[in-house]
Formats: structure tokens, sequence, C-alpha cells
């Protein structure tokens, strides 16, 4: 048994028989055990918040759990708003997201496309909560798993690399590789806590980056320091 066919297996197993879902490219494979297994329905839906709707309404109705199967980030950002209303409604709801990080290039506790959530999104809807007087964790618990992504990415490769001679290297400390957005990108805050941990850092960026990051180069005595796109400097690299 293929491992999207036991995940879906353990669903039914657990009473769950209907998924409401968007699906995208990540999702393919998972969705291709659909045709061998029967007994689980999938309902697709135009949009990942229409399908946190159907499966709120379905929960409440069944008095049982309902699963929603949504795209990666973006999907999360569709989804969230309903989400938090079925949250307010105390209705049960299984939800699995596709990561485009996922596949043989990024196998390597990587962070996918810019991240595990869009951090946008999850600031938008605290501010939507703020101004309802609503109380939720929803935005600490995410905040609370992206710094734990981060320290365990961290360990990974502090325990390949226990020598903080050797320098990592980074092919981009931007949110998206290819972009000048180091505001709240976690390949940043990565390359702050090996700093912070006193080893050195050696950053494949564009001038445009690097020169804004040049006082940070300084602070931390030279340990950080960036090389322009093509050159190959030495060091562990760190492939997210």
């Amino acid at each position: 048994m293929r491992g999207h066919e036991a995940i879906i297996r353990q669903f039914l197993a657990n009473g769950i028989d209907h998924m409401f879902g968007n699906p995208g490219t990540v999702e393919q494979g998972f969705l291709d055990a659909l045709e061998d297994i029967p007994e689980m329905k999938y309902i697709l839906t135009l949009q990942e918040s229409i399908a946190v709707l159907c499966a709120d309404g379905y929960a409440r109705i069944r008095l049982k759990p309902a699963l929603v199967q949504i795209h990666s980030s973006p999907g999360l950002g569709n989804a969230i708003g309903n989400l938090y209303q079925a949250k307010r409604g105390n209705a049960p709801l299984v939800v699995i997201g596709g990561d485009s990080g996922i596949g043989k290039k990024h196998m390597n506790y990587g962070f996918g496309f810019g991240g595990p959530t869009i951090n946008g999104d999850n600031k938008a809807l605290k501010h939507f909560a703020n101004s309802i007087n609503a109380n939720t964790d929803l935005i600490s618990s995410i905040n609370t798993f992206n710094q734990s992504h981060i320290s365990f990415i961290k360990e990974q490769y502090t325990q390949k690399n226990p020598n903080k001679e050797v320098p990592f290297v980074m092919n981009h400390i931007t949110y998206k590789k290819g972009t000048h957005i180091v505001e709240e990108s976690q390949q940043f805050q990565l390359c702050v806590e090996l700093l912070n941990d006193g080893y050195s850092v050696n950053v494949i960026e564009y001038p445009e980056v690097s020169t804004n990051l040049n006082s940070l180069s300084e602070s931390y005595n030279g340990r950080l320091k960036f090389y322009k796109p093509g050159t190959k400097p030495e060091g562990i690299i760190i492939n997210l």
C-alpha cells in the first residue's frame, strides 16, 4: 500500500468518508488514490473558501468530522477566513494541504514556497479578529509553528556541521528567491539564528539585497558575507 492510499484509508477508518476540496498540481498523486478507493467521496469546489463552507455545513448536519483538502500557501490564504468561522461554530473539520516545496528537490526540511504559511494572511486574520473582539489562539499557534520549523532545520544542519570554523552557504535569504523581500523571510531568520550561534554564513544574493544588509554584516564582524549569483563560495550548502 502506498502512502497516499494509506492516508485516505486511515481517514475512512476514523469514520471520515467525504472530502471537500479544490486540488492543485501538488496534490495530484494524493488524489489519484481516490480512483481505487470509492468509499471516499470527493466533492469538488471552485475555491478553497467554498470547500471549507461546504465541509462546515456537512459536519454540523452529520455531527461528525468533515475533511477539507486545500492547495498550498495560497489555498490557506483563501480558506483561513472561513476556517475561523468554522472554529467559532465548533465545527469539527480536518484540514489537509499540499505544499509546493514537496518533491525531489525539496525533501530536506525545506521551507517550501516561501514558508509553511503566509504571514501576511496570518496578520490579516489577526487584524480581523481584533476588530470584532474575538479571542483566538490560531495566530500564536502559527507563529509558534513557524519558529519551531526554523529551529528544526537549524538543528538538522548544525548536527551535520558542528565545526563553527566551517561556514554555511545559503543560495538566498529573501522570502522567495529572486525577490528583494527580506521581511518575514524564514530563510533570513535561519541565517540570523546561525550567526547568533557563532557560525559564519556565506549568502548568494543580488546586490540590491546585500547592499541593504551591509550594516548587519558589520554587526557580526564579517561572519555574514555576500556573493553575487553565479559564484560558488565555500561551505556547507543549505538547500532550501
